[in-house]
């Protein structure tokens, strides 16, 4: 019999007997939020590889432990577990008063809603120790803590083991709003047309900072501004592609897609393929199609030829790309050439923005003066000239 053949049924018979002897394989992680043993501080990032228990098909993000049936009952043993652990990992040393049954159970309270909505005991103990934050926010303001998450689970269809790895990133900022506040912006989010509630926890997820960021008017005053660009739909589409251009300031905001409308006269159509048009600066919006310009890789399109349009490269091309494949693969040039053109523009730029602002309404009326306004060098022969000579 062949070597290869005697390890490939050794192999098959070892998988038949793990499988036998254990329901489940868990890939175990390292939990992405680390604990500093010296200052007691935790890092906030909260992403992570999930780990995956194949035996019900749930995500978990913390590593396995070990728990006795007391533990994984609401009750004191599992807060001592849970002290206990922080303790011995350095996540901190947390005091409780054991002797005032009260605030013990004031404690517990969260714990058991949780548990009523389904999520598992182990979890909670997981989440708690690989947590210090999650669970010193739990303990302190149980209460509110509990409201924001079932704002939260409720509106954007996400559950309680997803909502609980969110508070221990961004607790402190969502309990300091409180559970109103939440839902007032999760409402507004929802008036843009996001959709439905799987599509409000994509957006939250990808940008959490609008459920605290900024207030609720502030987010209805860019909304508002947009909605004199944009239609219902391409604001939908802007707001789930790039969220983050309802946390700018108004007047900014307003002056870049004015700009990328008007002077390099593309479409709404073309916001809702690019993601960075909000983070750029307009400064460095000018500078990249300027340098296009220059280069003869930009041409503004005529509303009459309409194969200008589709010979320049997209908004998402132009301001998505690195430096390197902006120059390289955009503007056709080496990336020498486009960073010597940024120092020289840098160093002769001084003033206001060398662009006219205008207003959705005046659009018309700008372009009919722009049309006005231009002359024929005198090298250029047009039979128009004698026109313009007349009306001189």
């Amino acid at each position: 019999i062949p070597i290869r053949s005697i390890m490939r049924r050794s192999v098959i018979s070892l998988c038949t007997r793990i499988a036998s002897s254990s329901r489940s394989v868990v890939i175990p992680t390292i939990t992405h939020r680390s604990i500093n043993r010296r200052s007691s501080t935790v890092s906030r990032r909260w992403y992570s590889t999930p780990t995956i228990d194949s035996s019900n098909g749930t995500h978990s993000r913390y590593e396995p432990e070990v728990y006795s049936e007391e533990e994984l009952i609401i009750g004191e043993p599992m807060l001592r577990r849970i002290v206990g652990e922080l303790k011995e990992k350095g996540g901190g040393d947390f005091i409780i008063p054991w002797h005032d049954e009260d605030t013990v159970v004031e404690i517990l309270k969260p714990f058991e809603q949780m548990v009523g909505h389904g999520v598992k005991p182990s979890f909670i103990l997981s989440a708690c120790i690989n947590e210090p934050f999650l669970f010193s926010l739990l303990a302190r303001k149980g209460s509110t803590a509990s409201r924001v998450m079932t704002v939260i689970v409720h509106s954007c269809r996400m559950p309680y083991e997803d909502v609980c790895q969110f508070m221990a990133a961004y607790g402190d900022e969502l309990v300091r709003e409180g559970p109103e506040a939440v839902q007032s912006r999760l409402d507004r989010l929802s008036a843009l047309g996001v959709g439905t509630d799987i599509a409000m926890g994509k957006l939250i997820r990808s940008c959490p900072a609008l459920l605290f960021a900024v207030s609720e008017s502030s987010l209805g005053a860019t909304a508002e501004a947009m909605g004199a660009f944009f239609s219902r739909k391409q604001i939908s589409s802007i707001v789930q592609k790039c969220p983050q251009s309802l946390l700018q300031n108004v007047d900014e905001v307003e002056a870049k897609y004015e700009y990328i409308y008007f002077q390099m006269c593309m479409e709404g159509s073309e916001f809702i393929e690019c993601s960075r048009w909000a983070d750029i600066s307009l400064d460095e919006i000018m500078a990249r199609h300027e340098f296009l310009h220059k280069c003869g890789r930009y041409t503004t399109p005529d509303k009459k030829n309409h194969q200008i349009r589709m010979e320049n490269p997209s908004l998402h091309e132009i301001l998505d790309s690195t430096d390197d494949h902006f120059a390289c693969a955009v503007a056709a040039v080496t990336t020498e050439e486009w960073i010597l053109y940024q120092t020289l523009r840098d160093k002769l730029a001084s003033g206001p923005p060398s662009f006219e602002r205008i207003k959705p309404s005046k659009r018309k009326e700008y372009e009919r003066r722009a049309k006005e306004s231009q002359s024929i060098p005198d090298h250029v022969f047009d039979c128009s000239r004698e026109k313009l000579d007349r009306a001189e």
